[in-house]
């Protein structure tokens, strides 16, 4: 990960959010959080935001990685004979041009609060406060995060 191309001190509030989940490594995490406390002014607002306590691929039981195989594996082990037959056939379609299939091998970051704060501190961040995400479930209705939380740091 690169340095940003802004002089350092510079914002007097930043907003991250649904963003640090995305990268690969822990060590990018630590390398952004540092980025984030040397573009931010003395005093700023930094809000950091969505990040899960645990791994939600794995507790969602969803497939991460680049075999075909090892995906129909998993949708037979996990959805059913059902679901494993119908990704046969759209497998099938691909292969003729008639169908795209696209296999997620990204990885996710995640920490508990406790990680979460310290490894932020350590890049130079004071925690505010932190709490659960919310969001909007399917009947229109705001409700708390049952893995992911959002922060509130200074520096």
């Amino acid at each position: 990960m690169q340095g940003l191309p802004i002089s350092a001190k510079t914002f007097g509030k930043i907003v991250c959010n649904a963003t640090l989940f995305y990268l690969p490594a822990e060590s990018d995490v630590r390398v952004a959080l540092s980025e984030i406390a040397r573009v931010a002014q003395l005093g700023a607002t930094i809000w950091i935001g969505e990040i899960p306590e645990i791994d939600e691929y794995a507790h969602y039981k969803m497939y991460r990685g680049t075999s075909m195989l090892a995906f129909l594996w998993h949708l037979l082990k996990n959805n059913g004979f059902r679901a494993f037959l119908g990704m046969i056939r759209r497998w099938i379609r691909a292969t003729f041009g008639q169908e795209q299939i696209i296999l997620n091998s990204a990885g996710l970051f995640y920490a508990p609060p406790p990680k979460m704060i310290l490894m932020a501190e350590e890049a130079g961040l004071r925690l505010q406060t932190y709490f659960r995400h919310r969001d909007i479930n399917d009947a229109g209705l705001i409700r708390d995060c049952e893995f992911r939380y959002d922060y509130l740091f200074s520096v």
